[in-house]
């Protein structure tokens, strides 16, 4: 379950410091989107905590380029 916490918190810290400054109207899209995506983490995370939620957490992380490939044809944000 840390490892997961520190993953989203890491992912986290690294988008945002893509905001830093004065970052164009489409790179503040993106990354907010980025970070809607990051919300995964977050919830394999939450779901890694007991023992028994760590197939749960799997099935979350392997969500991820599910919904890497969506974002290309949806909007997040």
């Amino acid at each position: 379950g840390w490892g997961l916490a520190i993953a989203a918190l890491l992912w986290v810290l690294y988008q945002g410091k893509r905001l830093i400054g004065k970052p164009e109207p489409a790179l503040v899209g993106a990354t907010v989107g980025r970070l809607i995506r990051g919300m995964l983490l977050v919830q394999a995370a939450c779901a890694a905590v007991v023992p028994q939620g760590w197939p749960v957490a799997l099935a979350i992380l392997c969500l991820w380029p599910v919904s890497a490939i969506l974002a290309r044809h949806f909007y997040a944000s």
